[in-house]
């Protein structure tokens, strides 16, 4: 549900002044505050967006970043924006942005910002939008898209993340202690020994709805509903599918995320794993417009290599990966398969063989998992539960041998899936068994229980993964 501040060693680390003096010194001296409050005069709008719609044809992108930044992550906002004037639009691409700013002693203000190369172009006048709204996001949405006509869309959802636990914020979470610097190694460590469980417990947050686009002002956040509130109605204006969505925020790569996006989107970019507050560097990111026409699958794929050009010197707890969400739907049924299955092979299970072979398979180190110790690799759990499942004993009379070549051959479909989803794929040598994709399953004891907000999501509503999980760790309805 982070995106982890070190900002001070992360600007060196990470080479943000790289993006050129000029751009530096708007972030260092907090010019790119000023800078938009003065796009933000209305002489200024109106000439500036004159000009604007007399040269605004149809291009090949609109890049639209969604930028809940009403939060202690608004000094990467900036940054980020600064990025992204390196390159600016052109004759491929819009850079849109809907921005929060929320600067202390002052009241927030939301933007809507053209991007181009060295100048920022503010859409309308100031307003303060809830981020944590469907219908904000929607009207965002539905702006870029309507004052921005392009063959393909990509959106980034930029801000904290929970992945498939989904907490009820209260108020802005501030999680330094989950990365520390090694100055022996020049690299930014995450500490495993807190676990994004116990931490959403110590800054006491009720588990209900997934989050994402957290609002401080307005204590709220987008969840599971409301986001496909708002994708239902974009999809209905822009007449297709998203060509690319990109989460700028911490474990989204997971199989509840892909499902709600696999019916609005055809690509999806997602790290499993934490990640460090600077997210992306939208200078390399959004490098490729200026240097020619990439198609949504080759972006996707380009987004993915940015964050190892980013990060591959600066951490090994990293991941990164790109998703073809037109082949997930394979790959869900495969999983509600699986535990159906798996669920008839503990009915019939001596002892707890079956379940003790499951907790096996998912229980770490043996198996990959983050730093929200339930969300497993999917892939490497399949591997596992393939190399175990030999080993369940069953009631007399049950044709063990039978069964057990139904599960594995689940499992090997199910390997084969995975790499058709997960078209490109990076991380760290401290997580290098991750394949891009992880699902939830707690290990069933302690802080690896279980959260009943799980068996409410969209997932969790239409999958029998979660009966497959309460019949060892049952939910707390």
């Amino acid at each position: 549900m982070v995106r982890v501040l070190r900002l001070g060693i992360l600007v060196g680390l990470l080479g943000l002044q790289s993006m050129g003096a000029k751009h530096c010194d708007l972030v260092a001296d907090n010019n790119i505050c000023q800078l938009l409050l003065y796009a933000g005069r209305p002489d200024i709008q109106q000439q500036q967006q004159d000009q604007l719609r007399q040269r605004m044809p149809k291009k090949k992108w609109t890049f639209f970043v969604y930028m809940a930044s009403d939060n202690n992550l608004l000094e990467f906002g900036k940054a980020n924006i600064a990025q992204m004037m390196c390159i600016g639009s052109n004759e491929n691409v819009n850079l849109v942005v809907h921005m929060d700013l929320h600067m202390p002693g002052t009241k927030k203000v939301t933007k809507r910002l053209y991007i181009e190369k060295d100048h920022v172009i503010q859409i309308g006048p100031d307003s303060c939008m809830n981020s944590g709204s469907a219908e904000t996001f929607y009207e965002a949405m539905a702006w870029a898209i309507t004052n921005y006509p392009s063959d393909h869309l990509a959106v980034v959802m930029w801000d904290h993340g929970s992945g498939d636990l989904n907490p009820r914020l209260r108020g802005a979470v501030r999680p330094a202690p989950l990365f520390t610097y090694n100055p022996a190694t020049n690299l930014f460590e995450l500490d495993r020994s807190i676990e994004f469980s116990d931490f959403l417990n110590k800054c006491q947050l009720e588990l209900e709805h997934r989050g994402i686009c957290f609002d401080e002002t307005f204590g709220d956040y987008l969840d599971d509903q409301k986001l496909l509130k708002a994708l239902e109605l974009t999809k209905k204006i822009l007449g297709k599918n998203i060509d690319i969505v990109l989460f700028d925020a911490c474990f989204m790569a997971g199989v509840g995320t892909a499902w709600i996006f696999s019916q609005f989107a055809d690509y999806m970019v997602a790290s499993e794993e934490a990640v460090l507050g600077p997210g992306y560097n939208y200078t390399t990111l959004t490098a490729p417009f200026a240097q020619g026409i990439l198609g949504p699958q080759e972006l996707a794929c380009a987004a993915v290599r940015s964050v190892k050009e980013l990060y591959g010197g600066v951490t090994e707890d990293y991941t990164h990966s790109a998703l073809k969400l037109s082949e997930f739907s394979k790959l869900c049924d495969n999983i509600d398969l699986l535990a159906k299955t798996l669920i008839t092979a503990i009915q019939q299970q001596v002892g707890d063989s079956v379940i003790n072979t499951l907790k096996k398979s998912i229980r770490r180190p043996a198996c990959t998992c983050f730093d929200e110790p339930n969300y497993k690799d999917l892939y490497h759990l399949y591997s596992n539960l393939y190399s175990n499942i030999a080993e369940i004993t069953l009631k007399p009379g049950v044709n063990k041998t039978l069964l057990v070549q139904s599960i594995r051959k689940i499992l090997q479909d199910g390997l084969v899936l995975i790499p058709q989803v997960v078209i490109a794929n990076i991380c760290g040598k401290n997580i290098a068994g991750a394949h891009g994709l992880y699902i939830y399953c707690p290990e069933g004891k302690g802080t690896c229980s279980h959260h009943a907000s799980f068996a409410k999501t969209g997932f969790g509503l239409h999958n029998s993964w979660v009966q497959l999980i309460a019949t060892y760790a049952p939910f707390p309805y």
